[in-house]
């Protein structure tokens, strides 16, 4: 299960992940890169999900480009590229939405 990119995390991201996630420093990379392959994009979705999604890629998009949401889980992972930026868990109300896409 190699990705053929390089991933980076931030250091907020590392943050995130250890504090929601629980996640220790050997196994952040492994999930991450879990993320990328098995996640759910932010182009995958429709109706309420992709509201949601449009509102994290405006809150999260700079002048290098835009945010890339992508669902795995109960969390959204939020990349530029292939770097992780931050970690959110899904709003309660939004949690059969995505399950259903799984």
């Amino acid at each position: 299960m190699a990705l053929a990119v390089s991933i980076h995390i931030t250091k907020h991201a590392h943050e995130r992940l250890k504090q929601r996630l629980g996640l220790g420093k050997s196994a952040r990379m492994r999930h991450v890169s879990r993320v990328l392959l098995l996640g759910k994009r932010y182009k995958m979705k429709r109706g309420r999900i992709k509201n949601y999604c449009d509102k994290l890629r405006q809150n999260h998009s700079d002048a290098r480009g835009f945010a890339n949401p992508y669902f795995y889980g109960r969390f959204v992972y939020i990349f530029f590229h292939t770097t992780l930026v931050t970690v959110f868990p899904i709003p309660h109300d939004m949690e059969n939405h995505v399950e259903s896409l799984n």
